[in-house]
């Protein structure tokens, strides 16, 4: 069945978004449509520091927030004292404006292909399972290719990332650029970012490429998902 001659079941939906379920953030139990509204207001969703636009690293519950804010230095500190950061702050501004003109870049490329994997969940066989993210086969430029993911930490993590790489399932000598960025039934926004690898017939997989949210608390929602569904750009160098 084509995705054009899906079907939506709106009785079925709505059955859907009043099974209960636990906030993962302070264990609250709610219907799940109520879920996003309480996830935006709620008193254990992580946040930084106020000041963390001039150097605060201090992040935790929303709870504590305002009790940090009323202790922190950072409030009492000089310009001297923060201009580093400050310095740091515009570096960091500039090497994203660096990011957006390459994926526009990247976009017009003459040798620029797309489409859409599907990364499903799958445990090792080790002792101690570890999750991982695999794609199936799909191909381009002659040759077949995978997608493969990772994570880091769990859903009480603020660290928590989702690592991502390009597989060849073959040898060849080829430049790629590639692109991960949300497919139009993914249900959050990716930071779009241009990634580069050489392969070779000794170096099949690039390394793992960490993927960014507009929303970092998204990723969450990402990983909630049966699979991970995304849009991949590649074009040959």
């Amino acid at each position: 069945m084509s995705r054009n001659s899906c079907v939506r079941n709106l009785v079925v939906e709505l059955l859907l978004s009043e099974l209960l379920t636990d906030c993962i953030y302070c264990n609250t139990t709610m219907p799940r449509n109520k879920l996003d509204s309480h996830s935006k207001e709620c008193k254990g969703r992580p946040m930084s520091c106020v000041y963390a636009k001039v150097g605060c690293a201090w992040s935790g519950p929303a709870h504590a927030s305002h009790q940090h804010a009323e202790e922190c230095d950072y409030q009492h500190r000089l310009a001297k004292d923060i201009i580093a950061h400050i310095n740091k702050a515009d570096k960091e501004q500039e090497e994203q404006a660096e990011k957006v003109r390459s994926v526009t870049s990247f976009m017009s490329s003459a040798k620029l292909f797309f489409t859409d994997i599907v990364l499903n969940p799958h445990r090792t066989g080790d002792y101690i399972p570890t999750l991982y993210y695999e794609s199936s086969k799909f191909n381009l430029f002659g040759h077949y290719w995978l997608g493969r993911g990772k994570v880091t930490g769990d859903e009480h993590n603020y660290e928590r990332t989702l690592s991502l790489k390009l597989v060849l399932k073959g040898k060849s000598n080829m430049d790629i650029e590639f692109c991960f960025i949300r497919d139009p039934y993914c249900c959050v926004e990716v930071v779009p970012e241009v990634h580069r690898h050489s392969f070779t017939p000794e170096d099949v997989e690039s390394e793992y490429k960490d993927i960014r949210l507009f929303q970092p608390l998204d990723l969450n929602t990402l990983l909630a998902e049966k699979s991970i569904k995304l849009r991949l750009y590649m074009a040959q160098m």
